[in-house]
């Protein structure tokens, strides 16, 4: 694992967690997240190709896991 240094500080941090939308399973991605006054943006870093990014566009059911809170998501879109 690599450390990196994000100006001492990142309250960014959460997880996504999604379904697959072939396996049926349940992931829990870590992700920059975000809130804004209406929702959440997270950074796509890798692509559209992103398993996760798949997975949420699919319209499966979503949780943002951030700062000791569970927040369900709708309409996830890019």
């Amino acid at each position: 694992p690599v450390a990196v240094r994000f100006g001492g500080w990142a309250p960014l941090n959460g997880t996504l967690e999604h379904v697959g939308r072939k396996s049926g399973k349940t992931y829990q991605t870590p992700l920059n997240i975000f809130e804004t006054a209406d929702g959440f943006v997270v950074p796509i870093g890798y692509g559209l190709e992103s398993h996760w990014v798949q997975n949420a566009l699919a319209g499966g059911p979503l949780t943002v896991h951030k700062a000791g809170r569970t927040v369900p998501v709708a309409d996830a879109r890019v």
